[in-house]
């Protein structure tokens, strides 16, 4: 088809897309295509004029134009985009914005509640495996001090069942006592102290003919003797590191 400069062509109707962008305000586009000479495109929000951003105008192969323009406008807005040659009946598209329910997203704005649901999930498992852990490691503590308390009970009730039996077979040795006679020597004894007491005796070191070597010359034998039966007689051990006391039983030959 050949168009003289004075044909007149009609294009059709105006399409609107709304796009969300990060300042809380949409983006309404308007496009239609087909007309000749330009067409005359207006913007409306609920009747009151509006100034587009831009008005752009594109030629086919036919020689028919095409007009896009856009403008930014409140969610809450009901926008009207009429197209038409001068002269001619106008040809118009209406949206409202606030009983869209699915106006289409800013890459920006997909990425942005991508990241924070990411950051929210991550943020409840965190503390979800923090609670978890102070639960285990509470239960755990709990449990390792049962079981050394328990421990520590038996060893308490083993040690004093062990002094009850020390203490009973000693009040029954006891029953056995023996005071042991030493004789003192006239004179004294000539490397040992030996000093009698209304109960008992004192024997201490006098002197070591032999050095610091332990021999039975500072030895002392008492005058008692046993063939058979039980006894008991108690000795005090001085602390000493050099000269060890030691207490002997002997067989008399």
């Amino acid at each position: 088809m050949f168009l003289t400069p004075f044909t007149l062509e009609t294009g059709g109707p105006p399409h609107l897309s709304a796009v969300w962008t990060d300042s809380s305000v949409v983006n309404v586009s308007c496009r239609s295509e087909g007309w000749y000479p330009r067409p005359q495109l207006r913007w409306l929000n609920q009747n009151e004029s509006l100034t587009p951003k831009s008005i752009q105008y594109t030629e086919d192969s036919l020689g028919l134009l095409s007009v896009h323009s856009w403008v930014l406008v409140s969610p809450s807005s009901e926008i009207i985009c009429t197209v038409g040659l001068q002269g001619e009946e106008e040809k118009e598209t209406r949206l409202r914005l606030s009983t869209c329910s699915e106006l289409p997203q800013t890459e920006s704005t997909h990425l942005s509640a991508g990241m924070v649901a990411v950051v929210v999930l991550l943020t409840i498992m965190t503390i979800i495996t923090i609670i978890f852990g102070i639960a285990f490691y509470k239960s755990r503590e709990k449990k390792i001090k049962s079981q050394r308390k328990i421990r520590n009970t038996e060893e308490e009730k083993s040690k004093l069942l062990s002094k009850v039996m020390d203490l009973t077979n000693l009040l029954e040795a006891k029953k056995n006592y023996v005071n042991i006679k030493i004789p003192i020597p006239e004179g004294g004894h000539p490397h040992l102290h030996i000093k009698a007491l209304p109960n008992g005796y004192i024997v201490r070191d006098k002197s070591f003919p032999n050095g610091s070597k332990v021999s039975m010359i500072t030895a002392i034998t008492g005058t008692n003797s046993f063939s058979t039966g039980e006894h008991y007689w108690e000795v005090y051990l001085g602390i000493t590191t050099t000269h060890p006391e030691k207490v002997l039983v002997a067989r008399s030959h």
